[in-house]
């Protein structure tokens, strides 16, 4: 009995002497791992930052190029309409103040600049039925109304603010003259740049 008791005394001092070590070790690996995980995480934290930074921005160029595409083409359809003869509900000829120029090469240039950069269809599609450009062999262009250009411009505040279309009366969707306005390059008159 006095042999087990021993040996029963020496197992509870090794174990109280294994007990402290095994907890100084514990605490050190947890300490390691501690300060791996903070390094680790904040390196993947920077790295999502960094991230998150380069989409967005990557995502605000994208947005003002389709911007500017989206603004050469209400210029241009613009210039075009001064072109056009209109009449009042088929009566009168309408005036034209100031017929603007433009050419084949901005029309083009302005359709591609849409076309890599807007993702609504129907953006590009109005801007091709404002030309009167075919759709398809088999399918001919609608007659060219005034009410286009509103149609357009709606499509354009939804590809760029995903905003709901504003209704205008038919009547005033287009600006063909303003009476006592003067146009640009006569003397005396501001240029658009002057008020940019």
């Amino acid at each position: 009995m006095a042999e087990k008791r021993g040996t029963q005394q020496i197992r509870e001092r090794k174990i109280s002497t294994w007990l402290p070590a095994s907890s100084v070790a514990a605490a050190i690996v947890a300490a390691i791992i501690s300060v791996l995980g903070a390094f680790w995480s904040s390196t993947k934290i920077e790295a999502f930052r960094a991230d998150l930074q380069r989409r967005e921005s990557v995502a605000q160029v994208r947005w003002e190029a389709k911007r500017q595409a989206c603004l050469a083409a209400l210029e241009v359809v613009d210039a075009y309409f001064t072109t056009l003869s209109w009449s009042n509900n088929g009566q009168e000829t309408v005036p034209i103040k100031g017929v603007q120029k433009f050419n084949i090469r901005q029309v083009r240039q302005t359709y591609n600049r849409l076309a890599v950069s807007v993702d609504n269809e129907a953006v590009l599609r109005l801007y091709k039925d404002v030309f009167q450009l075919v759709r398809t062999t088999s399918e001919k262009s609608p007659p060219i109304q005034m009410d286009l250009i509103r149609q357009l411009r709606n499509a354009i505040r939804k590809e760029l603010f995903g905003a709901e279309p504003i209704e205008e009366p038919a009547s005033i969707v287009w600006i063909p003259y303003i009476e006592h306005a003067c146009v640009d390059g006569e003397p005396g008159c501001p240029t658009v740049e002057t008020f940019k």
